[in-house]
């Protein structure tokens, strides 16, 4: 489930019951990705992602870069798979957006660690 414009808002207002977490499924803010319901959670993953290694613990803005860095790339991707046809369900354009970063995002997989695979690593 995404983030609602209600809820964002309310959050931003400071009156909302709904917050960032990353409690899956991680919920993001899409129509707007510098959003501060996003900030908030690159900065809670931050955090989080500190805790288990501490000796990262001067990095939490570079964190925070590159999780939002994640957020928008795929937030492009979902973009593109939109545009791939009208009456495509909300899932299966998702799945083609996933599929879309999957195969062209290979090389960066290979350079980078996603967000995903970063949540992965800190949970196990």
């Amino acid at each position: 489930k995404l983030v609602t414009q209600e809820e964002e808002e309310n959050f931003c207002n400071g009156m909302g019951q709904s917050e960032p977490t990353l409690d899956p499924p991680l919920r993001t803010y899409w129509p707007a990705v510098r959003s501060s319901w996003n900030y908030a959670l690159a900065s809670i993953f931050a955090d989080y992602f500190i805790h288990l290694r501490p000796h990262y613990a001067d990095q939490k803005e570079d964190i925070e870069d590159h999780f939002m860095e994640r957020v928008r790339n795929l937030r492009q991707r979902v973009a593109r798979a939109q545009k791939l046809s009208p009456d495509v369900t909300e899932i299966e354009k998702y799945g083609a957006a996933v599929n879309l970063w999957r195969k062209k995002g290979n090389r960066l997989i290979r350079r980078r660690q996603t967000v995903s695979h970063l949540l992965m690593q800190i949970q196990s």
